[in-house]
């Protein structure tokens, strides 16, 4: 399950959005942005974990995040990515 972390910082000015998980973290000016940043890098992530898989296996912090790529690959467009990810309006989750 994914935990994102979306706030807004008023130190920067910036919307970000935190995910753990997959150590990836999105900021932007408008919350859409960092919408669309976060689902940009997952997808990108996703790719070169799968291309690498090899590799990531054997890195200990990066073998960990492998049941989240699986389910990633496992989407078929960007809205079920961001549905995983972020749930509906960036709140509520499938299954909760």
């Amino acid at each position: 399950m994914f935990t994102p972390k979306i706030f807004y910082d008023k130190e920067t000015n910036t919307h970000n959005i935190h995910l753990d998980e997959l150590k990836l973290y999105a900021y932007a000016d408008t919350l859409p942005e960092a919408v669309e940043q976060i689902l940009d890098l997952a997808i990108d992530y996703a790719k070169d974990y799968i291309e690498r898989f090899e590799l990531f296996l054997n890195v200990p912090d990066r073998k960990e995040q492998n049941p989240y790529i699986l389910r990633l690959s496992h989407c078929a467009t960007r809205e079920e990515i961001k549905q995983m990810l972020l749930g509906n309006a960036y709140g509520t989750k499938k299954g909760e």
